[in-house]
């Protein structure tokens, strides 16, 4: 197997005046359809909260609206979704989400983040996943009804992401 420096693979830092700022990498993938809107709602989120419904004192979402409880209530419609079609396929709802993006265009690759060895391992068998046209439709429908709720990170932050 190559590793990422025998395949040359990498990000190229390109001058901002080199390039319409439209193509400018980002860390997630956005689509017309918003559906970057909703990274980071991978059932992972909600299992890992304690029983009172918090997250842990040193947990960065403490700090994300997205994350709040309000907005979570809200976009757990979503992540239910894709739980249930990772049901039907014997997988986890974010190995779901991924082969989702996956599926969408060739130049839409995923860059999921985790400090975890089986939390890679999970994420890689995302690739191995086949998902039908029904099952396709099924999630597009319902990125198409669901907003996601509570902005993606808090404002301080935002303002670094070029947005």
């Amino acid at each position: 197997m190559l590793s990422a420096k025998d395949a040359w693979i990498g990000i190229l830092p390109l001058p901002s005046a080199s390039y319409d700022s439209s193509l400018r990498p980002t860390p997630t993938a956005r689509h017309s359809t918003a559906r970057g809107d909703f990274s980071g709602l991978e059932n992972r989120t909600f299992q890992r909260l304690a029983p009172s419904g918090e997250f842990d004192s040193s947990d960065f979402r403490n700090v994300v609206p997205r994350f709040e409880p309000e907005a979570r209530k809200a976009n757990r419609a979503f992540v239910d979704v894709l739980a249930e079609v990772a049901e039907r396929k014997d997988a986890t709802p974010a190995q779901i989400a991924l082969a989702w993006l996956l599926a969408q265009k060739a130049w839409i690759v995923p860059i999921p983040g985790t400090a975890k060895l089986e939390r890679l391992d999970e994420n890689i068998g995302a690739a191995g996943l086949d998902l039908t046209p029904d099952d396709l439709r099924q999630i597009d429908d319902a990125a198409s009804r669901i907003t996601a709720q509570g902005a993606r990170y808090p404002e301080r932050l935002e303002q670094m992401t070029g947005r």
